[in-house]
């Protein structure tokens, strides 16, 4: 099998191993398309020579159902073993030595009874390139070079053996012969026991020439397979924290991430509520799951508003909104996200409940301010990180959450930024959304304003918004 697709750099063992046994089947299927393939074009090269040929007709037919079966063979055998087992070499003789024994009959139980150069004058030479083409549907470099390499010996040797018979001679300066003296030259080429050896030698060069170029191609398809499996994996990763309409842009840049740089973000935290005496009453596979559900949940809705995922926090989630590289809505895009993450709550807690389980409540808390952005770690492990002032802000008005007794808290800068954005769209946004007095932060000096949704006694209506 590793000879049809070798290990892909940069993917783990367990993955790797993964990938060779989905190989490993594909393989399987294209040697049994291959049989197939071989069975219908042998049937259609039987009725292009029995069309063609009035003698050995039952040879022709029993070479064409020969070398249909001989496909099938290789398909069973290839289920049985891996890697390249002695059948993958000989296989590709016994097609040649078919193909040449069903176009040349010059062995003494079907030999004609006219000289045997006269047999290399009828261009079968030609049908050995069927059986190189279709060794070329395994995407086995070696195996379609080796296939070609075959039909050439093979053809050599009846070319040899038809040389040896008494009377046949071979020439290679015909055209200069053609020039110098014409009379000699069509006496050479009448003689029934003449064979061109520079014919043969152009025939031998052309399959040896397509055989490799045909093997480049193979060779270039199994690289762009092992390309595209890389690419895949780099995109899997990459979704695991990027929104997946960015993850094309970031692997256009060669450092998409880059050093550290200040850059304004919108930063939105999302905690389960009381999560702690939650888990103290349920088993640890439970926790487990719980978490998991929440995690992929609002991954999910971070992801549909062009967030990026910066981690998890235990029960909690970090997403931010503007990084790596700012977007023209990325307040709003946060205030949109806290929004779904209420309605996506709302829906899981509905099924929860079905099933007998106790709905959760979580508090989110949204900034936008100034970040400082970029890759965090050694040359082992890069971590992008978003640090800084407004991580700050946010992370602190998601836990103001539990003291209001609301579900979001959304900070003045950010609502004003989203209105900055589109105005009607925010307005729409911040539906539901009461204004809340000043409020002092810990570590800051200025108190901030805050937007509160959810149940809130404290909360005016969205109209008296300053």
């Amino acid at each position: 099998m590793s000879d049809i697709f070798p290990q892909t750099p940069g993917l783990s063992r367990w993955r790797e191993a993964r990938l060779q046994a989905i190989f490993r089947k594909e393989e399987l299927a294209s040697l049994r398309f291959l049989a197939w393939l071989r069975t219908g074009t042998l049937a259609l090269v039987a009725l292009w020579l029995l069309s063609l040929v009035s003698a050995y007709r039952v040879e022709h037919l029993v070479s064409c159902a020969l070398f249909a079966g001989l496909g099938w063979v290789y398909y069973a055998l290839s289920r049985r073993g891996r890697g390249r087992p002695w059948y993958s070499v000989l296989f590709p003789v016994i097609d040649a030595l078919i193909v040449l024994d069903n176009l040349l009959p010059i062995m003494p139980w079907n030999a004609p009874s006219v000289p045997l150069p006269i047999l290399l004058r009828f261009g079968s030479f030609s049908f050995l390139f069927v059986p190189l083409a279709l060794m070329a549907f395994l995407y086995s470099p070696w195996r379609t070079l080796w296939s070609a390499v075959a039909a050439a010996l093979a053809w050599s040797a009846a070319v040899l053996y038809i040389l040896s018979e008494p009377g046949a001679f071979g020439q290679t300066s015909l055209m200069l012969q053609m020039t110098e003296d014409p009379r000699r030259f069509l006496a050479t080429i009448l003689n029934p026991n003449f064979v061109s050896l520079t014919t043969v030698e152009s025939d031998i060069f052309m399959l040896l020439l397509v055989g490799s170029l045909l093997s480049v191609v193979v060779w270039r398809t199994r690289g762009l397979v092992r390309r595209q499996i890389v690419v895949e994996r780099n995109r899997a990763q990459l979704a695991r924290y990027f929104s997946p309409n960015l993850i094309d842009e970031l692997q256009e840049v060669k450092e998409p991430l880059g050093p550290g740089r200040t850059q304004r973000v919108a930063v939105l935290f999302a905690d389960i509520v009381e999560f702690t005496r939650m888990s103290e009453r349920l088993p640890p596979e439970q926790v487990m799951e719980l978490l998991r559900s929440f995690d992929r949940r609002m991954a999910r809705v971070v992801f549909a508003h062009r967030g990026t995922l910066d981690k998890y926090i235990g029960d909690a989630v970090m997403a931010t909104f503007g990084t790596p590289r700012a977007g023209p809505e990325d307040a709003l895009n946060a205030l949109r996200t806290a929004r779904a993450m209420i309605d996506e709550l709302a829906r899981w807690n509905a099924k929860r409940v079905a099933r007998g389980a106790v709905p959760i409540r979580i508090g989110i808390g949204v900034h936008y301010g100034i970040a400082v952005l970029g890759d965090i770690g050694d040359e082992r492990r890069l971590e992008f990180a978003v640090i800084g002032d407004a991580v700050n802000v946010a992370s602190r008005i998601e836990r103001l959450t539990r003291a209001l007794g609301c579900d979001i808290l959304a900070s003045q800068d950010l609502v004003d930024a989203a209105r900055a954005e589109a105005a009607d769209a925010a307005e729409a946004a911040l539906a539901g959304f009461g204004v809340d007095r000043p409020r002092k932060l810990r570590g800051r000096r200025e108190p901030v304003i805050l937007w509160a949704y959810g149940k809130h006694p404290a909360t005016e209506t969205a109209t008296g918004a300053p």
